[in-house]
């Protein structure tokens, strides 16, 4: 019997372009994708491949854009980014389209500040899902949805293995993003995101029954100019794992 493979696509900022990577990888080696869950930045990638994006496409696309000017920096009341911007572009590029309309089941994930839980999103615009899933605390504004006040899934669950369990995978792929560095934080963003990186450390591999992990140097969340440097890691990182994803399927089939 073939299993059902699900992907769990962890945050980490501007490394998310690793997901792209190994999505073209997994593409190029047929492994089949039954469903997908992604937190932060692997919740923008998991929704575009849940919608058959074009992934030669979205690369060119997210490659050409300025980063900075999505991720404008302002002084508001509950952070400095409002993400109007990013969520500009999530219409556009999902075409203002609804979880459950995805080819492949999706899930988004992000977390409730009031009641100190994880929101597991399976309906509704996706861009609005998205842009819960991306609010760092402290540096984007928190999204306030239906008496919840929604922020980065980063929080409770940097890379969402249990949800794609829940989801009904048999096999699990996660990828994890997380990179480690003695390099010191030279300002509030970098603060702010190695102090949840920390905090969620322990939770990234959750559930999987294989992790890939892409990043094999030093990169901050917010380096916006290692798009590509990102997306070659993701590529090289799921070609080494190949073997083992090929191998525990097969034992699945054997059983």
């Amino acid at each position: 019997m073939q299993p059902k493979i699900g992907l769990a696509l962890g945050g980490g900022g501007i490394r998310g372009f690793a997901h792209l990577g190994v999505l073209k990888i997994l593409k190029q080696y047929h492994i089949p994708v039954h469903m997908i869950a992604g937190t932060s930045s692997g919740a923008m990638a998991a929704a575009l491949y849940a919608l058959g994006a074009d992934l030669d496409m979205t690369e060119k696309i997210f490659l050409s854009l300025n980063w900075k000017s999505l991720v404008k920096v302002g002084l508001h009341r509950t952070g400095f980014v409002d993400g109007r911007n990013l969520m500009e572009l999530m219409r556009m590029v999902t075409k203002d389209k609804n979880i459950e309309e995805t080819a492949i089941p999706l899930r988004i994930v992000a977390v409730d500040l009031i009641k100190r839980e994880t929101v597991v999103f399976d309906q509704g615009k996706i861009a609005d899902a998205v842009r819960a899933s991306i609010a760092i605390p402290g540096i984007f504004t928190p999204v306030q949805k239906e008496g919840r006040l929604l922020v980065d899934g980063f929080v409770l669950n940097g890379c969402p293995g249990d949800v794609v369990r829940d989801m009904g995978a048999d096999i699990i792929i996660a990828v994890n993003l997380s990179t480690r560095t003695e390099d010191v934080p030279e300002n509030i963003f970098d603060v702010v995101l190695r102090s949840l990186e920390l905090m969620s450390e322990t939770k990234q591999e959750n559930c999987a029954d294989i992790v890939i992990t892409p990043i094999v140097k030093p990169i901050g969340q917010l380096d916006f100019n290692k798009g590509t440097e990102c997306l070659q890691m993701g590529e090289a990182a799921a070609r080494q794992a190949m073997a083992r994803i090929v191998e525990i399927m097969e034992n699945y089939e054997r059983c």
